[in-house]
């Protein structure tokens, strides 16, 4: 299941791929090295919030319907085996808690956990559980809210130490690409434009 948030993440970080895509359409070789080097390095230093999201972008039928070389199918083949969200994604569970800070863990994942936690329970504990009194609170329903915050926490008093590129961030033209849905599919056709069917 696609959550929400994953499929926001994942248009915006398509928005802002396909002008590099089109930019880069003249040296698609060079446009697989980088994202396949991205990937990997991202997957390396545990930043799972931006490797999902380049993952949804490459999986968006914009680009996804583009010519990719059997390599870079193989590449995204694997990392999408850790993404995988079968069984409440158990992959990227037991790769994050394989993984040592600083790390950045898949946010949206967090917030999946949080809302089924918090629909899943009531505030109050229902009256055959607390011997008829009412009002009381849940604390299991904290301590499961408690429990899913403490696991990403030890993350956050890690800190990377990378340094800011001006060279990569011009690379990016500072992330101000936004494109509509539209203007992606013209990209994407543009590069390879849709065959039509004979009647």
């Amino acid at each position: 299941m696609m959550l929400r948030a994953t499929e926001r993440e994942g248009m915006e970080c398509e928005r802002k791929l396909m002008p590099l895509l089109l930019h880069h359409s003249r040296n698609w070789n060079l446009f697989e090295y980088l994202v396949t080097k991205a990937q990997k390095h991202l997957r390396i230093v545990g930043n799972y919030n931006s490797y999902l999201a380049i993952l949804s972008a490459l999986d968006s039928s914009p680009i996804r319907r583009l010519d990719w070389s059997k390599h870079i199918t193989d590449l995204l083949k694997e990392h999408s085996v850790v993404m995988d969200s079968s069984h409440s994604f158990k992959n990227y569970r037991t790769l994050l808690g394989e993984s040592r800070p600083p790390c950045l863990p898949y946010i949206g994942l967090v917030l999946q956990d949080l809302t089924f936690v918090h629909i899943g329970n009531s505030d109050y504990l229902p009256p055959e559980q607390s011997n008829g009194r009412k009002n009381l609170l849940n604390y299991g329903k904290r301590w499961q809210q408690f429990a899913i915050l403490d696991s990403i926490r030890c993350f956050k008093s890690w800190n990377y130490s990378i340094e800011k590129d001006e060279k990569v961030i011009q690379f990016f033209n500072g992330f101000n690409n936004y494109l509509s849905e539209d203007e992606i599919w013209d990209l994407s056709e543009s590069i390879k434009p849709r065959t039509r069917k004979n009647k």
